[in-house]
């Protein structure tokens, strides 16, 4: 209550001022204005490849473990290239 009774001191967001942010081909590319450059996949991207994993391992529920193995791998190696 007494900081909202000192002129200039209310909540200030200074969190998106210092960083410019866009998003391109399923990923999140962030420029700080220290220079430093953040690259990571994009929140929908990552809901994909695992929304993608979560069938594949639905899908070969009590399948042997090698089968299993061999869905998943082209899956993970298509992220990760």
């Amino acid at each position: 209550m007494a900081d909202a009774a000192v002129p200039g001191r209310g909540v200030q967001d200074h969190a998106h001022q210092d960083r410019r942010q866009d998003d391109l081909l399923g990923f999140t590319i962030r420029r700080y204005s220290s220079g430093k450059l953040l690259t990571k996949p994009s929140k929908a991207a990552m809901s994909r490849i695992r929304q993608r994993l979560r069938e594949v391992f639905r899908a070969y529920r009590g399948a042997a473990p090698l089968a299993l193995i061999r869905a998943l791998n082209p899956v993970i190696r298509g992220w990760a290239a």
